[in-house]
């Protein structure tokens, strides 16, 4: 693989993002969002420069009304150059003797096809002429054809033209479909399972014959009945799409008012779920480069929307789909050359009844690893000053056991495909704290054999602690809504004693008042926006099997 100075910019800018973007194209839980903004190098016109090209239409003649155009937002100035077209229209059609049905019908359909007109003027009619012209698409085609759902506001049909014109080139014979569905309805059920194009604001297709969506989301009329329609839930199936898929946003602007609704419902239902936002720079800024301005739009858009900014150029778009689209193996060979992480954990700890689980259960669209990999003895609801030896010996080798799998399993993550983020429902060096301290040492080393049998000189996982805390009598009381037989001195000791083994080098999270939204989004704060550096766990537990104290908080 070559790689530009725009690639190797990008990996070394936002690696975390190409990490979490790339694991969930892996995973098919990946999406594109795509306007306007990335079809202007192919020659279509903006929304302000297609309002101008419909007003000059010859079947229109309404130049005089764009004195109004800096100061008439664009859906009312096209709303008054529909009412102006339907107002001729009808005189001829009175002429004609049509009654008012049809002329509104006529009316409709005329205008759609003098949209289409303005819409393609200076766009190659010839495919191989558009693929020449494209800077952006062929990047992510591999990607519009792995992800359930690409979302497309623009009318215009260049992803599926240039879907088609890839499939031919990769020599693709016949087959039960063109390998693509446009959909204009998202409430109608799917015939694929993949590469979906769904145009929430309609379709005009080039070729007039092709099939069309019968409503374009053009007017101040049809933008103000598809908000009431979002409030509605007439546009359930795009907000299932963004709670369920991690998507890109690219070429939009977040000034529409229907978007920033359902990404804000998106972001309500989950608040530990995000997507990414491309704003699109002439130049693209480094990280110090990003000025008071810049960095507030990107606070604003992760704290409101759940949306993680990135500031690229074109060149900078263009190698985001490239890296998207690449091997495993070339994307960690180019990002060690680039000294870039790739894989990032994030360990989510505390007392039972800190809400740990709860709180990794609005972290999906990352790689989880569940507190346990099996289901646990009943003797684990109760204190652990309350078993009886044979109980704690049962509990001891369960945990034991347990942790080897679960390091082992991260081990394995780590290395294949060694990209992503992973978040994990409580710490394996955990049951140290659980025990005595006099048997911590002995302890320790049991997790260590566990981690690493035999001669197979595996290491613990090292990764981000993120310590809950709360206040113990609450705790105790949440421990036995989830059917546990906790003790508050004892819970108050043990998350003493917790916070002391992990000392300073943990993120502490003190989660009193909060609501589990926001326990997420402190979380979340955390692991897309902080450098906060990982935990040597592995040396932590040697330094607790060889007796040594806790460092100091």
């Amino acid at each position: 693989m070559t790689w530009t100075d725009s690639d190797r910019s990008i990996v070394r800018r936002y690696p975390k993002a190409i990490a979490h973007l790339w694991r969930q194209r892996l995973d098919n839980r990946s999406g594109l969002v795509i306007g306007s903004g990335v079809n202007r190098a192919l020659g279509f016109p903006d929304w302000g420069e297609l309002v101008k090209r419909i007003a000059n239409h010859d079947q229109v003649q309404a130049a005089d009304l764009l004195t109004e155009f800096e100061k008439t937002p664009l859906p009312i100035l096209t709303q008054i150059l529909l009412h102006h077209y339907r107002r001729r229209q009808e005189q001829n059609d009175r002429l004609q003797g049509r009654n008012e049905r049809d002329t509104l019908r006529l009316v409709a359909a005329g205008f759609r096809d003098l949209m289409h007109e303005c819409l393609y003027r200076g766009v190659p009619a010839n495919d191989d002429e558009l693929e020449q012209r494209d800077s952006f698409y062929k990047h992510f085609l591999p990607v519009i054809r792995q992800s359930p759902m690409t979302v497309v506001y623009n009318f215009d049909d260049t992803v599926e033209r240039l879907l088609l014109r890839d499939r031919e080139k990769r020599g693709e014979g016949p087959s039960s479909s063109r390998g693509f569905e446009t959909v204009t309805d998202g409430r109608q059920q799917f015939r694929l399972s993949q590469a979906v194009i769904y145009h929430p604001n309609g379709y005009l297709p080039r070729n007039l014959i092709e099939p069309r969506g019968d409503t374009i989301v053009f007017t101040d009329e049809t933008l103000a009945d598809q908000l009431i329609g979002s409030m509605a839930g007439e546009y359930a199936t795009l907000l299932n799409h963004l709670s369920k898929q991690t998507c890109l946003l690219v070429g939009l602007s977040l000034d529409d008012s229907t978007l920033r609704h359902i990404l804000r419902q998106s972001a309500k239902m989950n608040p530990g779920h995000f997507h990414y936002y491309v704003k699109y720079v002439e130049r693209m800024p480094a990280e110090s480069e990003l000025d008071s301005g810049q960095l507030a739009q990107a606070s604003a858009n992760f704290e409101v929307l759940n949306l993680i900014t990135l500031y690229l150029d074109a060149a900078g778009i263009a190698s985001l789909g490239k890296l998207l689209a690449s091997s495993a193996d070339d994307l960690r060979s180019l990002a060690e050359e680039e000294g870039a992480r790739l894989w990032y954990c994030y360990y989510v700890t505390g007392v039972p009844g800190v809400g740990k689980t709860t709180a990794v259960s609005h972290f999906k669209s990352l790689v989880t690893f569940d507190e346990w990999l099996a289901e646990q003895p009943a003797q684990m609801g109760a204190p652990w000053q309350s078993l009886s030896a044979e109980d704690r010996k049962l509990v001891d080798d369960w945990v034991k056991e347990q942790v080897g799998l679960k390091n082992r399993a991260l081990l394995d993550d780590y290395r294949d495909p060694g990209i992503g983020i992973v978040i994990v429902d409580r710490c394996i060096s955990d049951p140290v704290t659980f025990t005595p301290l006099d048997e911590r040492p002995q302890k320790a080393k049991d997790l260590l054999s566990s981690i690493s049998p035999g001669k197979s000189n595996r290491k613990a996982q090292g990764g981000v602690v993120l310590l809950l805390v709360d206040e113990p009598a609450e705790l105790v009381v949440r421990a036995r809504c989830a059917g546990k037989k906790p003790d508050e001195e004892a819970t108050r000791e043990l998350q003493c004693e917790t916070e002391k083994t992990y000392g300073a080098d943990a993120k502490r999270l003190d989660t009193s008042d909060m609501s589990i939204e926001q326990v997420a989004r402190a979380l979340a704060t955390t692991i897309h926006r902080d450098d906060y550096p990982a935990y040597d766990l592995d040396a932590l537990l040697r330094r607790i099997a060889d007796g040594s104290p806790a460092p100091a908080r």
